[in-house]
């Protein structure tokens, strides 16, 4: 294992002897440091294995190493180690700003929880346009696996500068969302949730799209499971709390 700094908690010097390891009233100071206490917090925000930590604090003759480690615990991501990464290289290379950006979220390695992701299914169930950006935003995250029962062609009214593009008109929206996430070196697969068996078809979260209004026989079959309603108006979008139980759509309606 290994202990690192959050590389989201960046390094600012309030004065020429106060250092500050992120943002905000809780962030840890340190003042007065040694050179070498500051080497040695550098060589954090690159990740220091547990064995080594007396082995380097001893080459940087650094008097203290664990008094310091404990002064930034609150920056210390969660370590842990990933068993079968299963995202390419490929995707990983463009997915630096989601990396940074969940580690700063969770206070956890940014890979380990893209990674996590990457075993999540999402369902949509229309593949529109909104529906459309709705999917690439999560793939984008790193997410495994969208279906869909969406077999509606891609028609003129879908494409656009953020939409299908031209070339798609006339195949079938899943296989078109396939296709530009395939182009965008996504790891992310998309299927037919209407050609799989029930548990095949299993998801972990379902994400309704709809348009002024949502009707009710479209939530109905969902009370107990986790979904979402992503509502576009006229000039707002509107997110429905992710329900399970209690209450339902029907219930935030009223």
């Amino acid at each position: 294992m290994a202990l690192r700094i959050n590389p989201a908690k960046i390094a600012l010097w309030r004065d020429p002897n106060t250092l500050q390891i992120g943002l905000g009233e809780n962030a840890p100071t340190f003042e007065n440091l040694e050179a070498a206490e500051e080497r040695f917090i550098e060589l954090l925000y690159r990740g220091v294995a547990d064995d080594s930590i007396e082995d380097h604090a001893e080459e940087l003759k650094v008097p203290s190493p664990y008094a310091l480690i404990e002064r930034l615990g609150p920056t210390l991501l969660s370590s842990e180690r990933i068993k079968n990464p299963k995202l390419p290289q490929t995707f990983l290379r463009g997915a630096f700003a989601e990396i940074i950006r969940a580690s700063f979220r969770t206070d956890r390695d940014g890979l380990a929880v893209l990674e996590a992701r990457s075993t999540k299914t999402v369902a949509i169930d229309t593949l529109d346009r909104a529906g459309l950006l709705i999917a690439l935003g999560l793939a984008s995250t790193g997410v495994g696996r969208i279906l869909s029962a969406d077999r509606s062609m891609v028609s003129a009214a879908d494409t656009g500068t953020v939409a299908y593009p031209l070339s798609a008109i006339g195949r079938p929206r899943i296989a078109a969302l396939q296709e530009l996430l395939a182009s965008a070196g996504a790891s992310t697969l998309v299927a037919d949730s209407a050609a799989l068996t029930t548990a095949r078809a299993r998801r972990d979260l379902d994400v309704l799209v709809a348009t002024h209004v949502l009707h009710p026989a479209r939530h109905r079959d969902l009370a107990g499971k986790p979904h979402v309603a992503v509502i576009f108006g006229t000039d707002s979008v509107e997110v429905s709390p992710v329900l399970r139980r209690s209450p339902c759509l029907s219930c935030l309606d009223h």
